[in-house]
């Protein structure tokens, strides 16, 4: 934009505050876009226009608060950029980790799951060796008695119904 923009009015005439304020917020529609040259070439133009020295303070203060304000805009837009870009990295990482702790959740379960079904194995592998060992103990102790009567003896390692010697 030219030195002499619409943006550029500043005003010709000395202006109290609370019209320096006003005119401040018409003109922010552009202002943070200027260039330095386009700032410092609006300061000199109103300060030339100014008819005295306490007219050309007025009309610094207005364009140094117009600049001040500009600055203050840009800083924002920039800083509201960094804590967008800041947001938008967090909540990505935020996904990455719902879904490390989903995956995380589903491998635990399955684990689970599988000990678990391994543990109801293992107890029914467990009730089957027992009822065995039962059945092999009955086994046992009907072949010790069917040996028993077979040989006539009072007992396995009873000869002739005494205990060996042990000596």
């Amino acid at each position: 934009p030219a030195a002499g923009a619409a943006g550029d009015n500043l005003g010709s005439a000395p202006v109290s505050p609370d019209k320096a304020g006003a005119q401040q917020h018409q003109q922010s529609a552009a202002p943070e876009k200027r260039t330095l040259q386009e700032w410092v070439d609006a300061l000199v133009r109103h300060i030339s226009e100014a008819q005295g020295v306490e007219d050309a303070r007025a009309r610094a203060s207005q364009v140094l608060q117009a600049f001040q304000h500009a600055l203050a805009l840009a800083h924002r837009k920039e800083a509201d950029d960094v804590m967008r870009d800041r947001l938008g990295e967090l909540t990505r990482e935020n996904g990455i980790l719902k879904r490390a702790v989903a995956i995380q959740a589903q491998r635990i379960q399955g684990a689970s799951s599988s000990s678990a079904h391994e543990n109801m194995r293992l107890r029914s592998q467990v009730a089957e060796y027992e009822a065995k060992l039962h059945s092999l103990e009955l086994s046992n102790f009907s072949l010790a008695m069917h040996l028993k009567a077979a040989t006539g003896s009072a007992g396995i390692g009873l000869a002739n119904g005494r205990p060996p010697d042990v000596f």
